[in-house]
């Protein structure tokens, strides 16, 4: 009777410890960058995006340009990776504002690939480079 106690005593810890390796999920880390600015005749316009990684929170912020006028936007939010069945990866943010309302502009869910390399991430159609 001992066994059988000893033994399932074991499973139950076997299954919790699967169940709690299973919920971490995949985590990304540091800042990813796209600048999409361009610069002509000494006049700077488009948007730098930053999305900045740590732990199970995400900060997105974009710097928009507009005839060398600059203005910031940060959204702080939380983001989940889950692997799909047919083993590509999709990515959830979920960003809030100051009254902590959903920001609906900005909460999605996209398509998410990594490089090889680890120094970028795909994210949808656009591709950013991590901080160095």
């Amino acid at each position: 009777m001992k066994k059988i106690v000893s033994l399932l005593l074991v499973c139950v810890m076997l299954v919790s410890c699967i169940g709690m390796l299973a919920s971490c999920g995949k985590k990304l880390s540091g800042a990813y960058t796209l600048d999409a600015t361009a610069e002509v005749a000494g006049v700077k316009s488009g948007a730098v995006t930053t999305y900045d990684f740590s732990g199970s929170k995400v900060t997105l912020t974009i710097d928009t340009y507009v005839l060398n006028n600059k203005s910031t936007a940060s959204y702080e939010g939380k983001y989940e990776i889950a692997e799909k069945d047919d083993g590509s990866l999709e990515i959830t943010f979920t960003f809030t504002d100051d009254k902590g309302e959903e920001v609906k502009d900005h909460s999605t869910t996209k398509v998410l690939k990594e490089s090889e390399d680890g120094k970028s991430i795909t994210i949808g159609l656009l591709t950013y480079t991590k901080a160095d």
